[in-house]
């Protein structure tokens, strides 16, 4: 499995926006819809898929799956909150797809809430992680 995030275009048109509650981040598809895999930092975007995976990640998974959009609740105001989408080829290859980044205005009135991935989401970042990193 390759998590390089160098290829070939998959999505288009990504764009993060701050709602009421949440930040939507939206992307259109191209061709046939496939897996899409949405990083979140507060530090800046992701160069990398791996990041994902070291030690001490910066970037967390928010969304994992074949959709156009998700919803991020974890946000609090006056926050810069930065999105980066990959998403896979045909043959199981992961390309970075391009960042967005919106700032939650200080108006926003939701407090910093704990939100853990669902199940589904954490066992297919397992079942990538596994992949890109095989065991000796």
């Amino acid at each position: 499995m390759d998590l390089s995030g160098k290829g070939e275009r998959l999505i288009r048109r990504i764009r993060a926006k701050a709602d009421d509650d949440w930040v939507v981040v939206k992307w259109e598809h191209v061709g046939e819809p496939g897996e899409v895999v949405v990083l979140k930092s507060e530090s800046g975007p992701a160069a990398d898929l791996r990041e994902l995976f070291a030690e001490r990640p910066r970037q967390r998974a928010v969304y994992f799956d074949s959709g156009t959009q998700c919803q991020d609740q974890d946000v609090v105001s006056d926050v810069k909150y930065y999105y980066t989408l990959f998403a896979q080829d045909g043959e199981g290859r992961w390309h970075r797809q391009g960042d967005d980044k919106v700032h939650v205005p200080r108006t926003f009135a939701r407090e910093r809430v704990e939100f853990h991935e669902p199940g589904s989401m954490l066992a297919k970042l397992d079942k990538m992680r596994v992949g890109a990193f095989p065991t000796p």
